[in-house]
């Protein structure tokens, strides 16, 4: 009686989480922004992105290899969505999202959260490459840009 429930819910899970996954895009490249003097990390992303919408979700993460004079240390998270448009080889996509920055400066930690706006393009088909810009209004020494490129599944 277990094998043919085991079966049944494989036979009713299995194609959904077969759209699911194939509807999932994963990311990782280079971040750089203005905060703290100039920093380069990098960047972490999974999106969303069903085939027929021109609408997506994504979480990520950044984490900047910190280049100051004192100890100090920059990372974040954010959510959002996109909405896409073009070809599957050549996407063009806009973004706005909430982001959560930490900084470290010297021992003082400070956390700051906001909203981010931007624009980006994807090239590839399964395999792609892609840049993006997003503007962060987070406020004082974090409210910048950052720019991100790298290379996506």
């Amino acid at each position: 009686m277990r094998f043919y429930l085991i079966f049944l819910i494989v036979t009713l899970c299995g194609p959904a989480a077969s759209a699911l996954a194939a509807q999932l895009k994963f990311s990782a490249g280079i971040a750089q922004t203005g905060a703290l003097g100039g920093q380069t990390g990098g960047d972490l992303r999974v999106g969303l992105e069903p085939p027929l919408l021109p609408v997506g979700l994504f979480a990520g993460a950044d984490y900047f290899l910190a280049n100051c004079s004192d100890d100090c240390s920059l990372w974040g998270y954010r959510v959002g969505g996109v909405l896409r448009t073009g070809t599957p080889l050549f996407r063009p996509y806009l973004s706005a999202g909430w982001v959560v920055r930490k900084m470290d400066v010297g021992g003082q930690d400070s956390e700051r959260d906001g909203l981010a706006v931007g624009a980006g393009v994807r090239v590839g088909a399964g395999f792609s490459v892609y840049g993006e810009v997003t503007r962060e209004f987070l406020g004082g020494p974090l409210n910048k840009w950052v720019v991100r490129v790298g290379l996506g599944l």
